[in-house]
């Protein structure tokens, strides 16, 4: 599990990225955030859940092969399957 690290007040968002890949034949998020403070630093991470207010512009690239995941119990992590179609 991510170790959940709370950040709290506004904040702009100074990137993200991540992918939507079907796991279990259901398609799931796996996000990265960095968002800057009022005193200029900067916080990054695993997103866990966020609220927005009052925008946030997104854009989403659809990749012409599904990407898919699986549990890899080495790791206890969930992780991109090449080999799965």
């Amino acid at each position: 599990m991510y170790k959940e690290i709370p950040v709290n007040g506004q904040h702009e968002v100074i990137g993200m990225s991540g992918d939507i890949a079907l796991y279990r034949g259901k398609p799931t998020v796996h996000t990265h955030m960095v968002v800057g403070n009022p005193d200029r630093t900067t916080l990054g991470g695993h997103v866990l859940a966020a609220h927005v207010s009052p925008t946030l512009e997104v854009t989403v690239s659809e990749d012409p092969v599904t990407m898919r995941k699986r549990a890899d119990p080495a790791t206890d992590l969930t992780l991109i399957d090449p080999t799965a179609n």
